[in-house]
């Protein structure tokens, strides 16, 4: 009998260790990801508690001026000036966006930009929310910035340690750690793959607060302000990064070029262009209810579009998917308008 209580008993004590076995594993997952989680719901409580806003329409000022010829410029200022007088058509597809924003408090924002003449269509542009990985945009174009002059070796090596390890997207966490790798593949990791190990490396090795310093005078308002390498962003933040993106394209033919190719690899993209037919360079983003997508979308005339939610694994496909179409329409028909509005201007 005495045998058989002392079988019992090590058997009871074999199933408790296991129990605690299990039960420090799941800790040690909360702790890598319970901060994130934790920050995620606080931003997005704060973003609910805003009123309703409607869809509004302005022109960007923040362009580049080119110094043209006269007559060009007279045919540029008109392509420029404010739409004060939108066609019907125009209206119908912003009165669209107003009823579909309006249908769930979980569609966060969105904005829309032309980007050669300015002309945005926004809905709570300015409302912070949870990054995700949207915000490995802006630190991979500051990286590459600093590349092109120099302040940066793209050939330096980093290693991937276990202090770096982090779950959810990327390749790295599949790869054998105490391994180098030059900063340019964690760069492109980074953004083709949204690695989270390699943003890891990349930001410890370079500063949170180095991107702030860039970032903050072109007009940023929330990305890397919190202590944290992740944190808060909007709409109109990821606008200012995205035309820095299009800008340093068309501007760098080695670092532009080579870190808009990593965008338009992206393998993750919920924004799509007009019958898929046109390349988006983008960066998405997904931790817990947040879902986010920014996007230079490369229209015969290039856009930017930005769609952030709280939708989780809901109805997220939806709002992308009607977002995208109702905005690749409207970007149509106002250069329809445009066309027709400048048409006037002889240049002899």
């Amino acid at each position: 009998m005495d045998s058989i209580k002392a079988i019992l008993s090590k058997s009871f004590i074999k199933i408790v260790l296991v129990i605690l076995e299990i039960l420090l594993v799941m800790s040690l997952i909360g702790v890598t990801t319970g901060y994130h989680e934790v920050l995620e719901k606080q931003e997005i409580q704060m973003s609910l508690e805003q009123e309703p806003q409607n869809v509004k329409t302005y022109n960007n000022s923040n362009l580049t001026d080119v110094n043209y010829s006269t007559g060009m410029n007279e045919l540029i200022q008109c392509y420029r000036k404010n739409n004060d007088n939108l066609d019907d058509k125009i209206q119908e597809k912003i009165r669209e966006l107003n009823s579909l924003y309006h249908q769930s408090s979980l569609y966060h924002s969105f904005l829309y930009q032309d980007i050669y003449s300015g002309f945005t269509v926004s809905y709570n542009e300015d409302t912070p929310i949870f990054t995700a990985s949207t915000i490995k945009a802006p630190a991979m174009i500051y990286l590459m910035e600093k590349a092109s002059s120099g302040e940066i070796n793209l050939d330096e090596s980093l290693t991937y340690t276990s202090n770096f390890y982090s779950g959810g997207s990327g390749v790295l966490k599949n790869k054998v750690q105490n391994t180098s790798y030059q900063v340019r593949t964690l760069i492109k990791y980074a953004i083709t793959e949204s690695d989270n190990i390699a943003y890891n490396m990349l930001m410890t090795r370079y500063g949170k607060d180095n991107v702030l310093n860039f970032w903050s005078p072109k007009g940023t308002k929330y990305i890397f302000t919190l202590d944290t390498i992740w944190g808060v962003t909007s709409a109109h933040d990821a606008s200012i990064y995205m035309n820095e993106l299009y800008n340093f394209y068309l501007n760098n033919d080695t670092y532009g070029k080579e870190l808009m190719d990593y965008f338009k690899g992206a393998t993750w993209k919920l924004i799509t262009g007009k019958n898929k037919e046109f390349d988006i360079a983008n960066k998405g983003g997904w931790s817990g209810s947040a879902i986010h997508d920014v996007a230079i979308v490369f229209d015969r005339n290039p856009y930017i579009l930005i769609i952030m939610s709280n939708t989780g694994n809901s109805d997220y496909m939806t709002l992308f998917n009607k977002t995208s179409k109702i905005i690749s329409e409207l970007h149509q028909l106002y250069w329809i308008q445009k066309e027709r509005e400048c048409s006037s201007i002889k240049q002899y």
